[in-house]
């Protein structure tokens, strides 16, 4: 009796002694890792990248959205357009500022330009467009097959857009280039949001090309957009140190007389920044505007007529010739740069300068180069820019 008493005394002190000691633990556990962690939240853009060049555009990454805004390319100080870049499925709160709602990624686009499309081939984007302005103006050989085989609508000239076709298509959104007067207001009336591409406004070929990053926004390949960006800017800034050690910097002007009017780049342009990046005094190197001026053919022949070489882009049917250019005004053959057959020559016609040129910007300052300063690229090939030929 006895040793059952004993033995029930044995597991009741075995019992006790464990219930105590892992109630001590979970305490002194307790103790230790005190009150329990917040919860984190998650990080919906893992990768931000913002423009370095541009002007036009910025970003602002919150947790619930991307806040692009663009600034008017006609009046900088104003602010054109706020986008709210939120992932679908996500339902924005009260802190968000005042703008456009697009959920991402989108899925079907249309573009009224077709110079963006070269944009959305580097991102490898194509597959999202399904809609384009007009098949004659497109490069791109397989956004043409695909408009040829029906997958990919037509719906009109950028200026005068086919609203009903363009809601065939129905896309998330409509890429556009900016316009002084509203040419869009039908197109938002019927429900269809609008992008606004900025790109041809900016004033440097960096700037330019880093709207690769305004549309990587909306597709979330701000990381793809980065690595392609920052490879053209580093061999452009290459290309651009190469020519800081020639002593010798030929004169250049560009363009053409268009009716009455001779439109040259102002000496804060886009093409002032080619010609001095490529090591070449550009004529109107002191003007300070960004966009074109409009002179009379006296006043450019004035300044022009001794230049060293003389760039033209033509959209020509064909192949140009300096009989052709002579054909246009007799007056031609009184520049220096058209009689020693200096002229840099783009046909837009066969070389996909607008659309694919805007994210070669390297490509095209080595054109410029190997023709200004041969000795500094002897193995260069070129791809939009080449010397007239000489023949005719």
């Amino acid at each position: 009796m006895k040793l059952l008493q004993y033995c029930h005394l044995f597991l009741l002190t075995v019992l006790l002694t464990a219930f105590f000691g892992c109630s001590n633990k979970q305490s002194s556990e307790n103790e230790q890792s005190g009150p329990a962690a917040p919860r984190q939240t998650p990080n919906r853009f893992p990768h931000k990248s913002y423009p370095r060049y541009a002007k036009l555009f910025s970003i602002e990454y919150k947790q619930q959205a991307k806040v692009v805004r663009l600034k008017n390319p006609f009046d900088t100080t104003r602010l054109l357009r706020t986008y709210l870049l939120i992932p679908r499925g996500i339902t924005p709160d009260t802190t968000l500022p005042e703008g456009q709602v697009v959920r991402t990624p989108l899925k079907r686009v249309a573009l009224s330009q077709t110079t963006h499309i070269g944009f959305f081939n580097a991102l490898g984007l194509l597959s999202f467009i399904e809609g384009v302005s007009q098949k004659k103006y497109v490069k791109n050989q397989q956004v043409r097959q695909s408009i040829t085989k029906g997958k990919i609508r037509e719906f009109g000239p950028s200026h005068n857009i086919n609203v009903e076709k363009l809601l065939q298509v129905n896309p998330n959104i409509l890429f556009v280039a900016p316009f002084k007067d509203n040419k869009y207001k039908k197109v938002k009336d019927v429900g269809i949001p609008v992008a606004v591409n900025s790109s041809y406004m900016e004033t440097t070929p960096l700037a330019r090309a880093e709207w690769v990053k305004f549309i990587s926004y909306f597709f979330n390949r701000e990381k793809q957009a980065d690595r392609l960006f920052d490879s053209i800017a580093s061999h452009y800034q290459h290309l651009s140190r190469l020519t800081k050690q020639k002593k010798h910097h030929p004169t250049i002007f560009s363009g053409k007389k268009i009716g009455q009017v001779w439109y040259v780049p102002g000496g804060k342009s886009y093409m002032a920044r080619f010609f001095k990046d490529a090591g070449a005094h550009y004529l109107w190197r002191e003007n300070n505007e960004s966009g074109s001026l409009p002179l009379d053919f006296e006043s450019v022949f004035y300044q022009a007529k001794d230049a060293d070489y003389w760039c033209i882009i033509e959209n020509y049917d064909g192949r140009y010739s300096y009989s052709q250019l002579s054909s246009e005004n007799i007056h031609y053959k009184e520049f220096e740069a058209f009689n020693q057959r200096n002229i840099i020559f783009c046909n837009t016609q066969t070389q996909p300068y607008y659309e694919e040129g805007v994210l070669e910007p390297d490509a095209i300052l080595a054109d410029l180069i190997s023709i200004l300063h041969p000795d500094l690229l002897p193995d260069h090939r070129n791809k939009y820019y080449e010397i007239l030929r000489k023949r005719k």
